[in-house]
């Protein structure tokens, strides 16, 4: 009798600590709050590891191995307000446009500066004047007007204009 109680308990253990290592399954729907459409390629990632996925084109994920200890999940998109929602069996999660209001910035050959903390000569070309431009190349369109003397059609390209 004490065998079958020692086994007994035995088995219980060793099916208590299978159900407590269960992973899950979490799947959900990805919208944005402007226009109710799915965001396509969104990242949802479970907070603090590296575990991950992207949406698909309607905005669903599925997250499979999620460990007990895994209780947040982050959402986010370029563009849009990050969103950490609790792990649950399937969730909605709506992302609301982030706006934010930048200082003039100038791209510049070596990174990027303060318009400010800028020294050198500097043009700004618009989009009506580059539409005006009879140009077939936006390399020629962009130089259009300015004295240059080094232009380079190639994927990198580099403007000396005095």
């Amino acid at each position: 009798m004490g065998k079958r109680i020692v086994l007994f308990l035995m088995c219980l253990l060793v099916v208590i600590g299978h159900l407590s290592a269960q992973v899950t399954k979490m799947s959900g729907i990805v919208l944005s709050k402007d226009d109710g459409l799915p965001v396509v390629g969104a990242s949802v990632l479970i907070q603090e590891t590296t575990h991950g996925t992207i949406t698909d084109v309607d905005g669903k994920f599925v997250l499979d191995n999620i460990k007990p200890t895994d209780k947040k999940v982050m959402v986010s998109f370029i563009g849009m307000k990050t969103q950490v929602v609790d792990v649950k069996s399937f969730v909605k999660v709506v992302l609301v446009t982030e706006s934010e209001m930048m200082d003039e910035v100038m791209v510049v050959a070596y990174g990027t500066a303060k318009r400010s903390a800028f020294t050198g000569s500097a043009s700004v070309v618009n989009a009506e004047k580059l539409s005006k431009r009879q140009t077939t190349n936006v390399v020629q369109a962009l130089a259009a007007g300015r004295r240059c003397s080094n232009i380079d059609n190639s994927w990198y390209w580099f403007y000396q204009c005095g």
